[in-house]
């Protein structure tokens, strides 16, 4: 069985003014996760690459506490119109945080069920890009900051 890359789930933290900013247009999100000469401070990124459809149909099963990946995603604001982009603003990240650490990822990543022994490496940069995640949100919780989710 091949490795999934079809599309990558992508994470972008951002502060309230750039969050605005793409909002009414005066950026894009494109600019804000180029953030060529590191003028939108406290911007980190960190991607699902390999397996996201999988993931995403798991996690959508709900037997998971980090299905709250999904599940306290808003769709429902104009950077979903726009962006296609999910928000997790500043009330969810914590949540969030709770649910990677409340998550066996070792038993998550067996879940997705590639066991072949060429995929196992790719399984294991899977898991450490799960971990990247979850430090992308403790970041975000630490210092105030939404959390921006995409696909690409």
């Amino acid at each position: 069985m091949s490795i999934s890359t079809t599309m990558s789930f992508c994470f972008c933290s951002v502060r309230e003014e750039n969050l605005i900013s793409i909002l009414v247009g005066d950026m894009t999100l494109d600019e804000l996760r180029e953030n060529r000469d590191n003028q939108y401070l406290d911007v980190r990124q960190a991607s699902l690459e390999n397996y996201t459809e999988e993931l995403v149909e798991l996690l959508g099963e709900g037997h998971y506490a980090l299905c709250d990946l999904l599940f306290l995603a808003n769709n429902s604001t104009p950077l979903h119109e726009q962006h296609d982009g999910l928000l997790y603003n500043v009330a969810v990240v914590p949540e969030i945080v709770k649910a990677f650490a409340a998550t066996d990822l070792k038993k998550l990543v067996h879940d997705i069920g590639y066991h072949e022994a060429e995929s196992q490496e790719g399984l294991n940069t899977f898991r450490e890009n799960l971990n990247h995640v979850h430090e992308l949100f403790k970041f975000a919780e630490e210092n105030k900051l939404n959390v921006i989710g995409f696909t690409l």
